[in-house]
């Protein structure tokens, strides 16, 4: 008498979903565990980390690996390669790689300069409650920099920054 093996469909439907989930959790791992190597300052290690997790879709992971390739932290400086992990995160919200993407189109840092796609993802960091996007915002707005200039929006992102203490 033999074993019988559970096969993806004898486990039922929901099993994609667990393995998401343990991806899920495994990137969550990874991320933590690339969190405390750079916490001590062992640079390249959480890089390394933090590209798996971020390679999971791990939008911290990815934020914190942008940042890495934008400081030439673990690894090499490479602005655009910043840039492009700073989007894939900001695509998922994470309001802190919307900034710093802003930034990038505001220097042009990674990206060619554009004023309106800094103005766009500024705003959408804002819009998340991001203190400095909301400066950089109604500095965008007051000067007509990337957008019409509206003194009103300026001093709507002035007042919402300086409700969390910058100004």
């Amino acid at each position: 008498a033999g074993q019988t093996r559970a096969s993806p469909a004898s486990l039922g439907p929901n099993t994609g979903a667990m393995r998401r989930s343990n991806a899920v959790r495994s990137a969550e791992d990874t991320f933590l565990l690339g969190l405390r190597s750079y916490e001590d300052q062992d640079y390249g290690e959480g890089a390394l980390l933090f590209r798996i997790a971020a390679d999971l879709g791990h939008a911290k992971a990815q934020g914190l690996l942008a940042c890495c390739y934008f400081d030439g932290r673990g690894v090499s400086q490479d602005h655009a390669m910043a840039a492009r992990y700073y989007r894939l995160a900001a695509d998922q919200g994470l309001a802190e790689a919307q900034a710093a993407l802003g930034g990038c189109y505001d220097e042009g840092q990674g990206v060619p300069q554009d004023n309106a796609l800094a103005v766009h993802y500024y705003r959408l960091a804002a819009d998340h409650g991001d203190a400095t996007a909301q400066c950089n915002d109604a500095m965008a707005c007051l000067q007509g920099e990337g957008v019409p200039q509206h003194l009103g929006d300026a001093a709507r992102y002035y007042r919402l920054a300086a409700d969390q203490g910058l100004a």
